[in-house]
């Protein structure tokens, strides 16, 4: 599928369909922590700020919300799928203090009309689209208060690169189906940005962030459709990359 009119690598139209089987077409990176990452990141974030506002930029079921919300004293969850944000709302309806709106990550800072102690975005900013990119990273700076905090989760290019040695492994010839353009990698039928730990630091440290701890979020092999054994692996995992960052006062 190349990239939409708007950028996006799944369009907004897209997106909607697939709230209706999320839990089977999309990898949800808070529900799938194994080992409970996240809620370390969320501990330290806490830390920092005493009855914090929490807002989730492209929240789509509204997972992080459900887990984490009533921790806040107001979570707002933004999405630009309307479809999202109705499975959002029940499955979150007994999370209380919480606020849903329907926008896109650059538009938000406009839309919300407040600023968050802590923003989370967790695999969001993967547009192929560099312009797009950089006004997300833009807008995440914005929506988070000096001295505040943010959760950015994306896809790893190392980890994609670690996958494609294990599919050529297994099935000689194949893993040529992910390769992309640079950090631009296909997944399945999308086209995903992916990061590599040192553009990921840098790209935080440029939307206003100091990093203070990044880290690698495990998933399963199935995740990515590959049947591996430890044998083939060698005991790694596919990740993610997580980053916490603090924004500088002003």
């Amino acid at each position: 599928m190349g990239v939409t009119k708007s950028g996006y690598a799944v369009s907004r139209a897209q997106w909607n369909r697939l709230a209706a089987r999320f839990n089977s077409s999309v990898c949800d990176i808070v529900a799938g922590d194994r080992d409970r990452v996240v809620d370390g990141l969320v501990e330290v974030a806490l830390k920092r700020r005493p009855r914090p506002v929490v807002i989730d930029l492209g929240c789509g079921m509204g997972t992080f919300i459900r887990r984490y919300g009533r921790r806040f004293s107001k979570s707002i969850g933004a999405d630009f799928a309307e479809r999202m944000l109705r499975g959002a709302r029940r499955r979150c309806a007994k999370v209380p203090r919480v606020r849903w709106v329907c926008s896109s990550v650059e538009e938000a800072p406009k839309r919300v009309g407040e600023m968050a102690d802590l923003s989370v975005c967790m695999n969001v900013l993967t547009s192929p689209d560099a312009a797009l990119r950089r006004r997300q990273w833009k807008a995440l700076g914005k929506i988070t208060k000096p001295g505040g905090c943010t959760i950015v989760v994306l896809p790893s290019l190392e980890s994609s690169e670690l996958v494609a040695q294990v599919e050529e492994k297994l099935r000689p010839g194949s893993s040529g189906a992910r390769s992309g353009d640079g950090t631009v990698v296909n997944r399945g039928k999308a086209r995903q940005k992916h990061y590599t730990r040192k553009e990921l630091r840098e790209a935080a440290e440029r939307a206003g962030f100091r990093v203070v701890k990044l880290v690698r979020v495990p998933y399963p092999w199935k995740d990515e459709g590959v049947e591996a054994t430890k044998t083939v692996t060698r005991g790694r995992q596919p990740w993610d990359w997580a980053l916490l960052g603090a924004r500088r006062e002003k």
